[in-house]
């Protein structure tokens, strides 16, 4: 991976990451802007089980990425431009639980807010499908998960997905 580390990448890569932080709340306040309560207690149900059911993951499964268990590997330091640096300090220095990387999270729940978009503000693609496809790449180009964490996330968000259908009514 490091062959292909690029300081303006990286920098486009951690803003892709944290549009996880910005997603669903857009999503959120869109649907209910829009009058759309039911779809937004659906939408906001469904995140909250995902992140339920990823916190079950980290307990089962309390792995530390590969930023913290791989540094002896690693041949360079991963660094930006303008934006990397100060950004990824302020999600080290918020984070307090490190064994957080099985399953992605941020995988799971991007995933499912892309699911709740084209389920409920088709319009809203156009934006959540690049921003998803960067934050899933910046997973592992920026060290927070191994490949195994996302394929986890996968699973996860198919795993909410399917749960939501059984026991919201």
């Amino acid at each position: 991976m490091e062959r292909f580390y690029n300081p303006y990448l990286t920098d486009l890569l951690i803003i892709g990451y944290c549009t996880y932080y910005f997603m669903p709340v857009i999503l959120g306040v869109i649907l209910k802007i829009q009058g759309k309560e039911k779809e937004f207690q659906e939408g906001l149900f469904t995140v909250l089980l995902c992140f339920y059911l990823s916190y079950v993951g980290y307990v089962l499964f309390p792995a530390l990425g590969p930023r913290y268990t791989m540094l002896h590997l690693q041949q360079k330091p991963l660094e930006g431009v303008f934006l990397f640096d100060g950004i990824n300090h302020l999600l080290n220095s918020l984070e307090r639980i490190k064994r957080d990387a099985f399953p992605s999270g941020h995988t799971g729940i991007t995933l499912v807010v892309l699911y709740l978009a084209m389920k409920f503000e088709r319009r809203l693609l156009w934006a959540f499908v690049p921003c998803t496809m960067l934050l899933i790449i910046a997973t592992i180009y920026c060290r927070f998960h191994y490949g195994v964490d996302i394929l986890g996330g996968v699973l996860l968000t198919g795993i909410t997905i399917l749960t939501v259908r059984v026991l919201y009514k």
